[in-house]
C-alpha cells in the first residue's frame, strides 16, 4: 500500500516534544500503526496483539520499560491494564525526559479514562481518523461519491470494486 504523509504528522512532533507519553486512538483500520511506524521509524515498536512481544511486556512489566522504554511504540495498549500505572512510575523517574513512548489503542471511552488518570500530565492525547478527501486524493484520484463510500478507511480505498464491497461489508 503507498504511504500517504498524515495532515496530523505535526502535532506528533509537537507532542512528542510536550509530552513523555503521547497516545493515539482512532477507530480500527485507521491507519494508527501504519502512520506511526511511517513517522517514527527508527523507534521499536511492540504488538500487544502478537503473543511473543505481548509475553515479553507483561512478563515484568517494568524491567521491559527500563529496557525498551526509550523511544517505543506499543500497539493495542489497551489489552494489558497494568501497563499504566508501571508507566506512571517509570515516567516520574525522569519527568524532564519528553517523547519516550507511543501507545496506540482503538478509542474506548474507558481506556482513555483510565490512562487520563493514571498518567494526568504525562500524557498527550491524538485522535487519528481515517483518510481526509485530500489524504485519500493523494493516494489515488478519485470522485469524492467513492470516497464517501469508502468512510476514507486505506483498505477500500485502494481495492477494486468488488472487494471493496466485500471489505465494507464486514
Amino acid at each position: 500500500m503507498p504511504l500517504v504523509k498524515r495532515i496530523i504528522s505535526g502535532k506528533l512532533a509537537e507532542y512528542l516534544k510536550l509530552f513523555p507519553v503521547v497516545v493515539i486512538v482512532g477507530p480500527r483500520q485507521s491507519g494508527k500503526t501504519t502512520f506511526a511506524k511511517m513517522e517514527l521509524s527508527e523507534w521499536r515498536y511492540f504488538d500487544m496483539e502478537k503473543p511473543s512481544d505481548y509475553g515479553r511486556v507483561s512478563a515484568d512489566i517494568e524491567f521491559f520499560l527500563r529496557e525498551y522504554g526509550e523511544h517505543c511504540i506499543i500497539d493495542e495498549a489497551q489489552t494489558l491494564p497494568e501497563l499504566f500505572p508501571a508507566l506512571r512510575s517509570y515516567v516520574d523517574r525522569k519527568r524532564s525526559w519528553k517523547g519516550r513512548i507511543v501507545l496506540l489503542g482503538s478509542v474506548n471511552p474507558l481506556l482513555v479514562k483510565k490512562i487520563s488518570e493514571t498518567l494526568a500530565g504525562r500524557v498527550g492525547f491524538i485522535e487519528i481518523q481515517p483518510f481526509s478527501y485530500s489524504e485519500a486524493n493523494a493516494l489515488k484520484k478519485m470522485k469524492v461519491e467513492k470516497f464517501w463510500l469508502t468512510g476514507g478507511y486505506p483498505e477500500p480505498l485502494l481495492r477494486n470494486e468488488n472487494d471493496r464491497i466485500i471489505w465494507m461489508e464486514q
